[in-house]
């Protein structure tokens, strides 16, 4: 590809080094100084090394790294995420057979002697192998064609497959359902029974894990999904991820709520049965209240998490819990209850001297951008207002501090 060969001189990468931090609105009306490359695509490579800094720090900082159109940037992984994901598939061969930017297989590459990275897009395809070189991924092979022909023209069975189809139409329209999803991974499901060992899918963090699992068990009743794995980063849900396995060998189904931040990594496994029969109390705001981390929420376990920790909810809509007791090693925020007041602005203003505060709203008819302007408070400060629905049915708001 000649664009790539003129990205990669040096006086090119240069340029995009030196303006970096620069307003990139601005740069856009000036004149490329390179006639082989326009404006546009430069300030495309300024804008996604920038955002790579804290998405992609392993490709932000190693020199001539090129950067693919935003639209597969914002579909790839974080690498936070690969790094994770790498770790729950096994075995010497696997196959990513949507290799797009290529995140998810560098960090396969780690764990497996060899990877087959397979993507349909030429530009991408030669990005990727690329930045494998530059990487030092040699156990990576870059196949620049489609899924379905890759799988019908292999004699390879791969011991893992990795599928994160693109959530976007031809006109670039974002879609969640799985059936919308491109390539149709209900079509190559039936493909992979009986070459590889594990399959393992990444669908949008917006699906309903519930609607994805009936599709897939529609699709292909060969395979039968051990593990629904949620992802989330700093409390954001970031990935829905489904481990599916042959109905033979396949377990009975668990769910992981995974939130990665910082150093550690909080797991909540559960079962869809232990969630049906816990056993969950309610009672108004005790001593203490908590809220579960983004991917106990995005999961469901919303009696599990009270029935492990030995918490009441506040309401059965309201998936804050409450105790006369702070709970040890709770997996999401906990805090010090400081007043209950009415969900009215002199109520409010009585307890913030500072008129500032956090506002979140759980099970309330506002959003939280509606009530700082209603309250005439500014964000910021120590303080949290949670806006919510409690046990006796009244809207409340929660006052407190973070534990």
């Amino acid at each position: 590809m000649k664009i790539l060969h003129e990205l990669l001189k040096s006086h090119v990468q240069a340029f995009i080094e030196s303006h970096l931090y620069e307003d990139v609105a601005s740069l856009a009306l000036k004149k490329s100084p390179f006639p082989e490359i326009a404006m546009p695509l430069l300030v495309e490579q300024i804008q996604a090394k920038r955002k790579a800094k804290t998405k992609l720090p392993t490709w932000f900082a190693r020199a001539g790294i090129v950067f693919p159109p935003a639209i597969h940037l914002e579909q790839s992984s974080s690498e936070t995420a690969a790094r994770f994901k790498s770790t729950l598939l096994q075995g010497h061969h696997l196959v990513d057979l949507t290799g797009g930017f290529g995140v998810d297989a560098t960090f396969f590459a780690d764990c497996f002697s060899k990877v087959d990275y397979v993507e349909q897009n030429e530009q991408l395809a030669q990005i990727a192998a690329h930045n494998f070189q530059l990487l030092g991924k040699d156990n990576i092979r870059v196949w620049n064609t489609d899924a379905l022909s890759w799988l019908q023209q292999t004699a390879s069975f791969p011991d893992a497959v990795y599928m994160d189809p693109s959530r976007r139409t031809l006109e670039g329209t974002k879609v969640i359902r799985l059936c919308h999803c491109q390539p149709d991974v209900r079509t190559l499901l039936p493909l992979l029974v009986g070459k590889t060992k594990q399959v393992l899918l990444k669908l949008s963090p917006m699906a309903d894990w519930q609607a994805s699992l009936q599709e897939l068990e529609q699709a292909s009743p060969q395979w039968k999904t051990d593990t629904i794995i949620v992802v989330a980063i700093n409390n954001q849900c970031k990935e829905l991820l489904f481990l599916l396995k042959p109905v033979p060998k396949a377990e009975p189904l668990r769910i992981q709520a995974v939130h990665l931040h910082g150093n550690r990594k909080e797991i909540l496994d559960f079962s869809p049965e232990e969630e049906r029969n816990a056993v969950v109390s309610y009672a108004m705001p005790e001593s203490f209240f908590c809220e579960p981390n983004g991917a106990i929420l995005k999961a469901g376990a919303f009696k599990t998490i009270a029935q492990r920790f030995h918490l009441k909810k506040l309401h059965p809509h309201t998936h804050l819990y409450t105790s006369h007791q702070c709970p040890e090693d709770f997996p999401g925020r906990v805090f010090g209850l400081k007043a209950i007041c009415k969900a009215e602005r002199r109520a409010i203003a009585s307890h913030l001297p500072h008129k500032k505060a956090l506002i979140a709203v759980r099970n309330f008819p506002a959003t939280s951008t509606e009530l700082y302007r209603r309250w005439q408070i500014a964000e910021g400060g120590t303080v949290y207002l949670f806006a919510t629905t409690l046990a006796d049915g009244k809207k409340a708001v929660l006052i407190g501090e973070k534990i």
